[in-house]
C-alpha cells in the first residue's frame, strides 16, 4: 500500500467482486447482470455513475467485449461534455459509413472536429471496428490537453510517443498490452485513471510550417505544462497545485480518504451527495489460506518489523471483521523464517497487510459466511430474508436485509445460496455463491471432499459427512473452498465396532469405539449390550453392526452376517482385481464402500476404481457385508497402527530421496532402521526406512509403513516415467525455459499450479528455487538429468530437479567432437596431457604418426607404446563411448593390438583398437577384482578377452576413425 495507492491489484479485484466495500446508492456493478465478471470494479462503478459508460441493451456491462471506435468516441464526448454530449448532432455526413442518424454520428463528428480521432482513410470511419489501447490512450491524452501535432501523435512514431506519454501521465493500465484491442473494462480503467491525471496546457503552440513535400512541422512551441488548480481539491487532502481532469470536468466528484467498514485504508467516491462506493487501498500482502508467520514477515521486511517492535514503535493494528484486536502481539503474526501459521489465518479467511509511508501496519482479516435466501425478495417491503442454515459458525447478525442498504437484493430468489460478510451485527456485503453439483466418491473428515473426481478443500470451520455415491450440491466461498454441502443426510445404518468397555454401574452399559461408513469415528454408548453376543467384558469386537440412534443419544446395535478374515501378511486388495483375498467369492464393484483404518487415520473409498492396492504387514481384520450376489456393500479394513501397506498414488504419501548416503540406527525395540535425507510430501527433512536395498536418488510413490512405523522399502515404487497419475519423471537433455506459469524442458511443458515448489538437488541436501532462475541457469547450456514432478488436477505442484546429474555428465557429453582431419586429431592427441600420461606415469613411449586422408576415412601409421593400465569402467561410461566405436561386427579373437585411441579425461578408462585379420575393432580395459579385462566389440555387443600382459608395442596402420 506504499503511498496508499488506490489502483486495485488483480488479486484484490477479485475480492472486490465479493463486495468487500461499502456499496453506495450508485454502485454500478450490482446494476449489471454480469457485474460479478467485472475485474476493474471500482473503475466500472465510478465511470458508470458519471454517465460515461453505459451497459448493453440486455442490462450487461460486457466487460470483456472489445471496445469499438464509435463507443470510444462516445466515451470521450461524455468525459469532455458531460450531459451536453447527448445533444451532439450532425446534419451532414462526415464519413461515408456513418449516417447522420446513426446513434454515434454526433460523437464521431465532434471527435473528428477536435482532432481526437481520425477516420480510417478513403472517407470512412469504420465505427464498429476494434480500437487498440494505443488509439484510446491517444484520445484520452488529447482530452487532457496534449496537442497531437506537437506531441507527434501522427506519423510513423505515433505509437511510441503515445505509449510514453500515457505512462508519464499515469493513464496506462498496468498489465494491459496497449497495442492489443482494448476490452470495455480495460477502457473503463484507463478512463478512470484519466480522472486523476493532470491537465496540461501550452504557453505557445508555435507556428505550423508546411514543407515542400506536403508534410508540416511546428516551430516555436513551448512544452506542455500542468494547468494550475483554480478550485478546491477533489481529493481534499492532496494539497497539490495542479488541476486534475475530474476537477475540470466533474466538479461534483469527490474522493475522501479514510477506512472502510473493515477498518482497511480506503477511498470513498461521492458524486454530489451520493456515495458511489468505498474501495480499499492496494494491500502489500493478500492471503486467502493459512500463511506462515515467516511469509507475513517477508511482507513487512526488516525495517518495518523493527519499527513496530521498537521501544517507541509505529502503530500496529489488527482488525477481525472490522473489530479491533486489543493489544495484538506482533509475534502472533510476524516472525522471520517461522513456519507456524500466523494467528487467525486459514482457508477462506481474507488476510491483508497494509503498510503506510510512516511504517504503520494494519492487518485485516475478513471471514465469509454462507446463508440461504428464505422466501425470495419481498417487493412490498423491499426486503430479503436469509436463513443461517443452522450453522454454528454463522455470526449473530440481522438476517433481514433492506433495499435501502443493498442495491441487488431483487436479483436473489428463494433457495439461492449467498455469501455474506459482516461487521458486528450488520451484514455488509452479499453476493451469489457458486454451487457445483455431482456425485461424492470420497472424502476425508475435516479436510476435503471429492465430487466427480474433483477434490475440494473445506473453508475454515466447515466439515460434513456424506452418503458416498449420492449427489450433492457443494457451495463454494469466494476462494473456491467448500463452505456448505446441500443434501447431507444420515449415513447408512451400519457401523463397525472395534473396542468395547463397560461403563461403571449396575446397568451393564457399554461404550464402544465406532467407525461409521462416512469416515467419522466416535465413542458411543450402547443401550442394548445385553442383547449382543459376547458383550460381557472389556474386549475387541472388530465386527459390523446395524445401529439405531435413540433420542437420548445412545445407540441400539444389531448383529449382522458378514464375511471375515484376519491377515498377517500378503495382499488384501490387488489393483484391478474385483475379487478380494478375503474370499475369492467376495467381489468389489462400483457400489462398494471401503472404510480403511490406518491408526488414527480413516479413509473412505467409493467403488472399486478408487481403492488402492492394500497389503497386510501385520495382523489386520477384514470384514465385509455382502449383498445377495456376493458383492461387498461395505468393507472395513482394520489397521490399528502400521500393519497396512497402501500402494499407488491414491495413498498420497510421496518421498524424494536426495542422496544415497544414510545413517544406520536402532530403536528401543532393537529394530534396525535407516535415515535418509529426503523431501517428504513437499517438505525437506528425513525418512526412516526398514532397509537400504535398491534405494537410489529420486521420487518414490507407494509409500507404506511396517508395524514399527518405518517405511517399507520393498513396497516403494521409484517413479521413472509418466505412467502414474500423479507422480511422474523423465530423463531430459535440453535447455530450460519459463514463461507465464509454464516451465519447459525442451518439448516437455509443466503447467505450474498457483501454489508450487521447485526443489533443486545439486549437493544432496535439497533446496528450493524459482522457475525463472532455473531457466536462466540452463537457458544456453543444456540440463541433462532426471526431473520428477507431482500432478494435482492436471497442474504441477512440485518439481524435483537432480542438478547433480548434469555436473556428472558422461564421457560422451564431455569429449570434444571428432576432429575434421587426421592432422587435427594427431595435434589433439599430442596436446592432451591425459592422453600422454596416466597419473603422472608416461603412457606413450613413442608417438610417431603420419596421415593419409581418403574421403571421410583417416589412415594413420606409426608406433605407439603404452604401459599396462588397470582401470575402472562402469556400464554408464561404457555406453558413453558409443560415438567413438567403429561399426565393424563384434569379434571373437584378436591378433595384434593397435593404437591407444582416446582416454577419459578423468583417467578412469583405457580405450584401444584391436586388429583382427586387418579389421579394426575397439577394445576397452576394465579393472576387476580378478585383474584387468578386455571388452571388445562395436557397441552392438561386447566380448570379454584375457589381458595379454604388460609392455607391448602397437603398430598403427590403416586405422579408420
Amino acid at each position: 500500500m506504499r503511498n496508499l495507492k488506490r489502483t486495485l491489484s488483480l488479486v484484490l479485484a477479485a475480492v472486490m467482486l465479493v463486495g468487500m466495500m461499502v456499496v453506495g446508492a450508485s454502485a454500478a456493478s450490482s446494476d449489471f447482470v454480469d457485474g460479478n465478471e467485472i475485474t476493474y470494479a471500482e473503475a466500472a462503478e465510478v465511470m458508470t455513475a458519471l454517465g460515461v459508460f453505459e451497459g448493453t441493451d440486455k442490462g450487461a456491462f460486457d466487460p470483456t467485449g472489445i471496445l469499438t471506435r464509435e463507443q470510444a468516441a462516445a466515451i470521450i464526448c461524455r468525459m469532455l461534455l458531460g450531459d451536453d454530449a447527448e445533444n451532439l448532432t450532425t446534419n451532414s455526413t462526415v464519413f461515408s459509413d456513418v449516417a447522420a442518424d446513426r446513434w454515434s454520428a454526433g460523437y464521431i463528428g465532434y471527435c473528428a472536429q477536435q482532432n481526437i480521432l481520425a477516420g480510417t482513410g478513403n472517407g470512412t470511419f469504420n465505427p464498429e471496428g476494434e480500437l487498440t489501447g494505443l488509439a484510446f490512450a491517444k484520445m484520452l491524452l488529447v482530452a487532457l490537453g496534449y496537442d497531437p501535432a506537437i506531441e507527434q501523435y501522427v506519423g510513423n512514431d505515433w505509437a511510441v510517443n503515445v505509449a510514453a506519454d500515457a505512462v508519464d501521465a499515469g493513464i496506462a493500465v498496468s498489465g494491459v498490452i496497449m497495442a492489443d484491442a482494448m476490452t470495455r473494462e480495460q477502457a473503463a480503467q484507463m478512463a478512470y485513471q484519466t480522472l486523476e491525471a493532470d491537465m496540461v496546457r501550452y504557453a505557445s503552440r508555435g507556428t505550423t510550417i508546411q514543407q515542400p513535400d506536403g508534410s508540416t512541422i511546428i516551430v516555436g512551441n513551448t512544452a506542455a505544462e500542468p494547468v494550475s488548480k483554480t478550485d478546491s481539491d477533489y481529493a481534499g487532502d492532496s494539497n497539490d497545485d495542479t488541476q486534475q481532469f475530474c476537477e475540470r470536468y466533474f466538479a461534483d466528484l469527490k474522493k475522501v480518504n479514510g477506512e472502510d467498514d473493515f477498518a482497511r485504508p480506503a477511498s470513498q467516491w461521492k458524486l454530489k451527495n451520493d456515495i458511489i462506493g468505498t474501495y480499499p487501498a492496494e494491500a502489500d500482502g493478500t492471503f486467502t489460506t493459512a500463511v506462515d508467520k515467516g511469509d507475513l514477515y517477508d511482507v513487512l521486511g526488516r525495517t518495518v518489523y523493527n519499527d513496530i517492535t521498537a521501544s517507541k514503535p509505529t502503530d500496529f493494528s489488527v482488525y477481525v471483521d472490522g473489530d479491533p484486536v486489543s493489544s495484538p502481539d506482533v509475534a502472533d503474526y510476524f516472525v522471520n523464517n517461522e513456519t507456524d501459521d500466523a494467528k487467525g489465518t486459514a482457508k477462506g479467511v481474507l488476510t491483508q497487510v497494509f503498510v503506510d509511508d510512516d511504517n504503520n501496519v494494519i492487518l485485516s482479516q475478513i471471514h465469509t459466511y454462507v446463508a440461504q435466501v428464505d422466501g425470495g425478495y419481498d417487493e412490498e417491503n423491499e426486503e430479503l430474508e436469509l436463513d443461517d442454515l443452522g450453522l454454528d459458525t454463522f455470526p449473530a447478525v440481522n438476517t433481514t436485509l433492506s433495499a435501502d442498504d443493498f442495491e441487488n437484493l431483487s436479483a436473489f430468489e428463494d433457495g439461492d445460496y449467498v455469501l455474506i460478510t459482516a461487521v458486528g451485527d450488520e451484514v455488509k456485503t452479499i453476493q451469489a455463491a457458486e454451487v457445483v453439483s455431482g456425485t461424492v466418491t470420497s472424502y476425508t473428515s475435516n479436510k476435503n471432499v471429492t465430487l466427480d473426481g474433483t477434490k475440494y478443500e473445506y473453508s475454515q470451520g466447515y466439515s460434513s459427512t456424506y452418503n458416498l455415491k449420492d449427489d450433492y450440491d457443494l457451495v463454494l466461498d469466494t476462494y473456491g473452498y467448500v463452505i456448505y454441502a446441500d443434501g447431507v443426510e444420515a449415513s447408512d445404518d451400519y457401523v463397525f465396532i472395534t473396542d468395547i468397555a463397560k461403563i461403571g454401574g449396575v446397568n451393564k452399559s457399554y461404550e464402544a469405539k465406532a467407525y461409521f461408513v462416512d469416515g467419522t469415528t466416535a465413542v458411543i454408548e450402547v443401550s442394548n449390550s445385553d442383547d449382543l453376543t459376547g458383550w460381557t467384558s472389556d474386549s475387541e469386537k472388530n465386527a459390523w453392526y446395524t445401529y439405531d440412534e435413540q433420542n437420548d443419544g445412545t445407540y441400539e446395535l444389531g448383529e449382522t452376517a458378514q464375511a471375515q478374515k484376519d491377515f498377517t501378511t500378503g495382499t488384501i486388495i490387488d489393483t484391478g482385481d474385483s475379487r478380494i483375498n478375503l474370499d475369492k467369492s467376495v467381489r468389489l464393484n462400483n457400489d462398494t464402500v471401503s472404510v480403511v483404518r490406518r491408526g488414527d487415520t480413516v479413509n473412505v473409498y467409493s467403488g472399486i476404481k478408487n481403492v488402492p492396492e492394500i497389503t497386510a504387514n501385520g495382523t489386520v481384520e477384514v470384514r465385509a457385508i455382502l449383498d445377495d450376489n456376493g458383492y461387498a456393500d461395505y468393507l472395513f479394513i482394520n489397521g490399528k497402527s502400521g500393519e497396512l501397506g497402501i500402494s499407488g498414488s491414491t495413498a498420497g504419501d510421496r518421498i524424494y530421496i536426495l542422496d544415497t548416503d544414510y545413517e544406520s540406527s536402532q530403536d528401543a525395540d532393537d529394530n534396525d532402521y535407516y535415515v535418509y535425507d529426503a523431501i517428504v510430501n513437499g517438505e525437506i527433512g528425513t525418512v526412516e526406512l526398514n532397509s537400504t536395498t535398491g534405494i537410489e536418488k529420486g521420487l518414490y510413490g507407494s509409500v507404506t509403513y511396517d508395524a514399527d512405523g518405518y517405511i517399507n522399502t520393498k513396497d516403494l515404487k521409484k517413479i521413472e516415467d509418466t505412467a502414474d497419475t500423479n507422480l511422474k519423471a523423465a530423463s531430459v537433455n535440453t535447455t530450460v525455459s519459463y514463461a507465464s506459469g509454464v516451465l519447459s524442458f525442451g518439448g516437455l511443458d509443466l503447467v505450474l499450479a498457483d501454489d508450487y515448489t521447485i526443489f533443486l538437488n545439486d549437493d544432496g541436501t535439497g533446496k528450493t528455487t524459482t522457475p525463472s532462475r532455473l531457466a536462466r541457469d540452463y537457458e544456453d547450456d543444456a540440463f541433462k538429468g532426471v526431473i520428477s514432478w507431482v500432478v494435482d488436477d492436471d497442474l504441477v505442484t512440485e518439481v524435483y530437479v537432480d542438478a547433480k546429474a548434469t555436473a556428472d555428465e558422461s564421457l560422451a557429453a564431455k569429449t570434444e567432437p571428432q576432429p575434421e582431419s587426421a592432422e587435427a586429431l594427431i595435434d589433439s592427441m599430442k596436446g592432451n596431457d591425459d592422453f600422454e600420461s596416466w597419473n603422472n606415469v608416461p603412457h606413450l613411449v613413442s608417438l610417431g604418426l603420419t596421415q593419409v586422408v581418403e574421403g571421410d576415412t583417416i589412415y594413420l601409421s606409426g608406433t605407439v607404446t603404452p604401459i599396462n593400465a588397470e582401470t575402472e569402467l562402469s556400464e554408464e561410461r561404457l555406453a558413453g563411448l558409443n560415438q567413438f566405436w567403429p561399426s565393424d561386427p563384434a569379434i571373437t579373437s584378436y591378433n595384434d593390438l593397435v593404437t591407444k585411441n582416446l582416454i577419459d579425461e578423468n583417467d578412469e578408462i583405457a580405450f584401444l583398437v584391436v586388429t583382427e585379420n586387418g579389421t579394426n575393432h575397439f577394445t576397452v580395459v576394465e579393472k576387476t577384482e580378478d585383474g584387468p579385462k578386455f571388452f571388445t566389440g562395436n557397441g552392438a555387443g561386447t566380448t570379454e578377452k584375457e589381458w595379454p600382459g604388460a609392455g607391448f608395442t602397437l603398430d598403427i596402420s590403416g586405422l579408420t576413425f
